[in-house]
C-alpha cells in the first residue's frame, strides 16, 4: 500500500500504538483482539507483501531451535533431535492468501481466505496444510539462491540449507513442536505451569474466535515461538492411527516407527498440538496430544511451519 506525507507519518504512528495496545497486558483480551484486528485493517507492519507476508525479519520469522534432548511422553523419556528452524507465528489468512493465488490452489473451504488477514489461517486441513509447505518450501529455495546469508551462523545454515536443499519445509513432528514450545523445561505451558489470559487466547479468554498471532508475547516459548498454546490448533506432519481411542504409535517416540511417514495411508489420523480458542486450560497444555482425520478441518485449526533437516 503506497502512502505519502503527513498521511504516511499518521499511519505509521497509529500502527505503532495498535502494535503496543495489542501486546499490553494490562488491557482485556476482547481490547486487545480489537487492536490486532484493526492492525490489520491498515496493514500490519510486521510482515512483507514482497515476502508471501512472512514476517519482516532477516530470516523471516524462522526460529532456531539448536540439536539437543526434548523429553516426550507420559515418562520424559529422552528424546535426541538434530537443530531445526520453526516459524515464529502460525501461518495466517494473509500467507496462505498468496499461496493460493501464486499456485492457483482451491481450498476446500473457501471460509480459510476470509478471515482477518494476520490471524492464522482457518479452516485448513491436513494436505493443504502441506501443500503451503511444499510450495513454500520452493519459494524460499528460489530466494535462498539469490540471498547473501545472515550476519549469525544459524541464520548462515538457515539459508544455505534452503539454497542447497538440505533443508526441507514441511509440518512439525511431535517432538519438534514440543521442544520448540517448551524447550527441555518439562513445564505444562511454554512459560510455566500455569495458565491465564494474559499469555494466551483459550476458553477463559470468552473470546469465542482467534486473534491476531503473535498478541500474546508474554506466552513466548523459551526460545521465543509465539502462540504455542491456545488460538488454533496446529497441524502435525506425526500419524496418530486409525483409531482416536487408541493411538497406534504412543510413547516412548521413536521417529522410525513410521509415525514420521509423510505418505502414510490417507485413513490414518494426524497429530494435532497447542489447543485453540474454545478448549480449556488442559487441552491448550503442550503435554496433550489430540488426533484428526487429515481430510477434516474447522474454525480453530491451523497450522505453523518447520524447515527441517531433509531425511
Amino acid at each position: 500500500m503506497q502512502e505519502s506525507g503527513s498521511f504516511s507519518e499518521i499511519a505509521g504512528d497509529l500502527r505503532a500504538r495498535l502494535l503496543e495496545g495489542m501486546s499490553d497486558n494490562r488491557l482485556t483480551p476482547r481490547q486487545r483482539q480489537q487492536m490486532g484486528n484493526a492492525l490489520a485493517m491498515i496493514g500490519d507492519p510486521r510482515f512483507r507483501e514482497d515476502r508471501w507476508f512472512l514476517p519482516d525479519e532477516p530470516d523471516l520469522g524462522f526460529v532456531h531451535i539448536p540439536e539437543g534432548p526434548c523429553a516426550l511422553g507420559e515418562n520424559a523419556d529422552e528424546v535426541f533431535l538434530p537443530g531445526f528452524y520453526i516459524a515464529r507465528f502460525q501461518t495466517t489468512v494473509a500467507q496462505f492468501r498468496a499461496f493460493v493465488t501464486d499456485a492457483e490452489f482451491s481450498p476446500g473451504n473457501p471460509e480459510c481466505l476470509r478471515g482477518v488477514d494476520n490471524h492464522p489461517v482457518p479452516w485448513v486441513n491436513w494436505f493443504e496444510a502441506l501443500a503451503y509447505t511444499k510450495w513454500l518450501g520452493n519459494r524460499l529455495q528460489e530466494l535462498a539462491k539469490e540471498h547473501p546469508g545472515g550476519d549469525s551462523a544459524e541464520s548462515r545454515a538457515l539459508w544455505a540449507g534452503l539454497a542447497d536443499g538440505s533443508l526441507q519445509c514441511s509440518l512439525p513432528s511431535e517432538a519438534e513442536w514440543q521442544k520448540a514450545a517448551v524447550g527441555d523445561s518439562g513445564w505444562a505451558y511454554p512459560w510455566g505451569d500455569d495458565i491465564d489470559t494474559t499469555r494466551c487466547n483459550y476458553k477463559e479468554s470468552e473470546l469465542d474466535s482467534t486473534v491476531a498471532v503473535g498478541t500474546f508475547p508474554e506466552g513466548a516459548s523459551p526460545y521465543g515461538v509465539l502462540d504455542m498454546s491456545g488460538n488454533a490448533w496446529d497441524w502435525q506432519r506425526t500419524v496418530w492411527g486409525p483409531s482416536l481411542e487408541e493411538p497406534l504409535y504412543d510413547w516412548p517416540y521413536k521417529a522410525e516407527d513410521g509415525r514420521e511417514n509423510i505418505d502414510a495411508p490417507s485413513d490414518l489420523l494426524r497429530c494435532m498440538r497447542g489447543g485453540g480458542f474454545p478448549v480449556e486450560a488442559a487441552r491448550a497444555s503442550s503435554r496433550y496430544r489430540d488426533a484428526v482425520k487429515p481430510e477434516d478441518r474447522d474454525d480453530a485449526d491451523s497450522f505453523r511451519v518447520v524447515l527441517t533437516p531433509r531425511r
